[in-house]
């Protein structure tokens, strides 16, 4: 299959990729083989060089994360902004991530249905690397005192998002930004932290791509949509050895509608 216009669909947004070559779904499959086929080099075993360029894919890979998890809350409708802290300063991993299984299964009790969360935690490294986390969730308001019943650690935020005010997402943006900020670090310290940074639910609703090849030009769809463009620009495809290998135009339009 090859297909050289690719739009995803979400709620709030239509994102539009046109690519200059086409693409060939069966030649990047087989790319993709090969190169799972290799051996993979440890992290820890690389040299100076390989190990600066993979932590670069590797902050580019989070960031791009993290523009996609802030349209999945919005796609999901996670208006809830929660912050669980620890009274005790927890700085293991495992200890922080059992607190927070213990309080996603008391929460999905009290509120008898399942919900919808997507998850960071944050490192205070001032204080030695205490965790504590933020989550964007689809619960709804609840009692602050009863929050902190059901968490059990200590202190908790929690606050409703208006997902149309501009700041309410640039709030979303907010808590995806400690996992970038997190990889930074461990570009400087030269140590990298093997700890799970993202949690999401198994029952969020994805955005429909679909993928085609199409005569569409790039300046026909900005004229089509000139009074809901978003966002136009272009960037260059670039393989795992960072070589070019393609030139993609991207439109973002919006179709939100205030409920």
């Amino acid at each position: 299959m090859q297909y050289n216009e690719k739009r995803t669909y979400w709620t709030h947004k239509e994102e539009v990729q046109l690519y200059r070559i086409p693409i060939d779904t069966d030649l990047y499959s087989l790319a993709a083989k090969k190169r799972l086929s290799k051996t993979r080099t440890k992290y820890e075993d690389m040299d100076l060089r390989d190990q600066i360029a993979s932590d670069k894919r590797r902050k580019s890979y989070y960031e791009k994360r993290c523009h996609y998890l802030t349209d999945l809350a919005i796609h999901n409708r996670l208006y809830t902004f929660i912050t669980l802290t620890f009274k005790k300063s927890v700085t293991d991993y495992k200890k922080a991530q059992h607190a927070w299984d213990l309080f996603l299964k008391r929460l999905k009790y009290h509120l008898k249905k399942p919900i919808k969360y997507l998850v960071c935690h944050e490192l205070q490294r001032k204080r030695g690397g205490v965790f504590h986390y933020h989550a964007l969730t689809d619960i709804g308001y609840i009692d602050i005192k009863e929050l902190e019943k059901i968490w059990g650690q200590g202190f908790v935020f929690i606050r409703q998002i208006d997902a149309f005010q501009e700041s309410s997402i640039k709030q979303i943006i907010y808590l995806f930004k400690y996992i970038s900020k997190d990889i930074m670090v461990e570009e400087k310290t030269g140590k990298r932290n093997s700890a799970r940074k993202i949690y999401c639910s198994r029952n969020m609703k994805k955005p429909i791509i679909r993928k085609e090849l199409s005569a569409e030009t790039y300046e026909d769809i900005v004229f089509a949509n000139m009074e809901n463009i978003l966002e136009i620009g272009s960037y260059e495809m670039r393989n795992h050895k960072n070589v070019k290998i393609n030139d993609v135009d991207y439109i973002k339009i919006s179709n939100r509608r205030k409920e």
